[in-house]
């Protein structure tokens, strides 16, 4: 079934379809001398079009299941970010190496190191809040790589042997692997979509030959033949059809 983007192209579908079937019922009355208006031609490019928007849904549901398997992936990340660290500070690494640990930490979780001034205290000192920057790195790339970035460190540093499965070195590789596969499932699946609806709309809208230019063509010539006052053009002038682009 085919679903809807709430932006026109279902009805536009819709109604070249219901054009196609009032065009084919005028019999032998509906001659036009343009290829790209007879039956053939009217009835390929719906079957172009309709198939046209299943890929874009099937492309759309792909993006969705990757997105909502990222975020499934992503979540205990925080968590573990944490345990990490409070590891790292139980343990005999220095204290250089802590700082560091809890630098990346920060990131991974969006923190920053020092606490957002007030609007009270931003004011005594002549900024606006506008002048100040958050320090957030909650962006899923950011989290990938600076989540990396912590995993090379702690393999880098000998002191860190938790005993705790989850913890070790090989479990946190594995988990930035995932993680990693996660998220390149879901820019991929966002390149598809994004190829795959450009196509459509290219369909809908290409001068001349496109779904919109085509219907009107083909209203036009109804009108034409039967007159502008005539019950077959009656039938179909309410139809509309709308660029996707404008």
């Amino acid at each position: 079934m085919i679903k809807s983007d709430g932006t026109g192209t279902i009805p536009n579908i819709t109604n070249f379809d219901k054009l196609v079937s009032h065009a084919t019922g005028l019999g032998t009355s509906y001659n036009p001398a343009n290829p790209l208006l007879k039956i053939p031609a009217l009835s390929s490019q719906l079957a172009v079009m309709q198939a046209s928007q299943k890929a874009l849904d099937d492309a759309f549901s792909d993006l969705t299941t990757a997105r909502n398997q990222r975020k499934v992936a992503f979540a205990p990340l925080g968590a573990l970010a944490t345990r990490i660290q409070n590891a790292v500070i139980a343990s005999t690494t220095s204290e250089q190496t802590d700082e560091s640990v809890k630098s990346l930490v920060r990131k991974i979780k969006g923190e920053r190191a020092t606490p957002l001034k007030s609007k009270e205290k931003l004011a005594a000192e002549g900024q606006t809040p506008e002048e100040t920057h958050s320090a957030s790195q909650l962006g899923y790339d950011d989290q990938v790589d600076n989540f990396q970035k912590l995993v090379s460190l702690l393999k880098k540093t000998p002191d860190y042997k938790p005993n705790e499965a989850d913890l070790k070195v090989e479990a946190l590789e594995a988990y930035q692997a995932e993680l990693a596969l996660k998220n390149k499932a879901v820019i991929d699946s966002e390149i598809l979509e994004n190829n795959t609806r450009n196509e459509r709309d290219e369909l809908m809208d290409k001068p001349t030959t496109g779904l919109v230019d085509v219907a009107s063509d083909v209203k036009n010539y109804i009108k034409s033949v039967f007159g502008a006052t005539s019950v077959q053009y009656r039938s179909i002038s309410g139809l509309k059809f709308t660029y996707k682009r404008s």
